[in-house]
């Protein structure tokens, strides 16, 4: 059941097997202060019990909305699905392993209603492990994220080595239609990020209001190492769904930088002075990332050589 009238917030939640973590989550988002949401739950052909929790609480709290893709069609999709379906004014994606405090839409709400000139709110964040025990509050590198120069602010996004916890952040959904969609790449987190950067600053509540799980299950763990390396074939997966038809061979680093570099043309609403200005942090993003990007071209010489000796 839906109600009729748009909620001020569109929680998207894409899921796809997440019966461990799911329950926690949605009790987490139903607890909130501020009740005015709608959670919009989309399973991505799950095979565990995401579908029977889903529909669960869909019965018993009409603010949720389920639906479910028939075939796997990968995080991607679902990522931007979510999105295609929000009514909001605000919206924020949630992930199904990680636990909000009561007051935190409260908190961000209050933000990004005193100040039109936030694009995004979030709040402190402290890590969890698997099994919910704390691994203390997540100290990123500085960043000039409340900077009123667009250019700093795409800096510190794009070149940005942390975390990218702020997709988690509440965003004005107006400024999601004025960027390209959640990429189907690496990085596609951080390319969001800087790409909502240049439309405004990013606030973050001075409160610790979000749990976020780390784990080996979860999407960036299961394919990028803590140095960066990318694991291929799980990347794929993730990004498309398991079996898709999908190009064989892949330059992830490469691909980041190039949108990267699109995001001084493509979002719109940008002053024509300070897509000039976003020039030299797409070069500096490049040498920063040369040593991985130099490993992208050995391994796909190494995969066309291999494909040309094995026919």
């Amino acid at each position: 059941m839906t109600s009729s009238a748009a909620p001020t917030v569109s929680i998207g939640l894409p899921v796809y097997n997440g019966e461990r973590y799911l329950e926690e989550a949605l009790d987490s988002l139903l607890s909130q202060t501020y009740t005015d949401f709608e959670i919009i739950l989309s399973d991505n052909a799950s095979t565990d019990r995401t579908a029977e929790i889903c529909r669960t609480y869909a019965d018993r709290d009409d603010r949720i909305r389920y639906v479910r893709a028939e075939d796997n069609l990968g995080g991607t999709w679902n990522f931007n699905h979510v999105v295609e379906l929000a009514r909001g004014r605000y919206f924020r994606w949630a992930a199904h392993d990680d636990v909000v405090a009561p007051t935190y839409l409260e908190r961000c709400i209050a933000v990004l209603d005193s100040d039109p000139r936030v694009a995004i709110c979030h709040t402190e964040v402290e890590e969890i492990d698997a099994d919910g025990i704390s691994e203390g509050v997540y100290q990123g590198p500085p960043a000039r994220r409340e900077d009123s120069r667009p250019w700093i602010r795409f800096h510190d996004a794009a070149l940005w080595p942390g975390r990218n916890h702020l997709i988690f952040s509440v965003i004005r959904r107006e400024l999601l239609d004025r960027i390209p969609p959640y990429g189907a790449h690496a990085n596609a987190d951080g390319v969001l990020l800087a790409r909502l950067s240049l439309l405004g600053t990013f606030v973050t509540v001075d409160e610790t209001l979000q749990l976020m799980r780390v784990h080996q299950t979860q999407a960036t763990s299961a394919y990028v190492s803590a140095q960066g390396a990318i694991d291929y074939r799980a990347w794929r997966d993730w990004i498309y769904g398991a079996g898709a038809t999908r190009r064989r061979f892949e330059l992830p680093y490469w691909r980041i930088w190039a949108e990267h570099a699109r995001s001084i043309v493509v979002v719109r609403g940008v002053n024509p002075l300070d897509r000039v200005r976003c020039t030299p942090t797409v070069v500096a993003w490049a040498w920063s990332r040369k040593g991985r990007m130099r490993r992208d071209l050995s391994t796909l010489i190494r995969s066309l050589v291999a494909s040309v000796t094995s026919r």
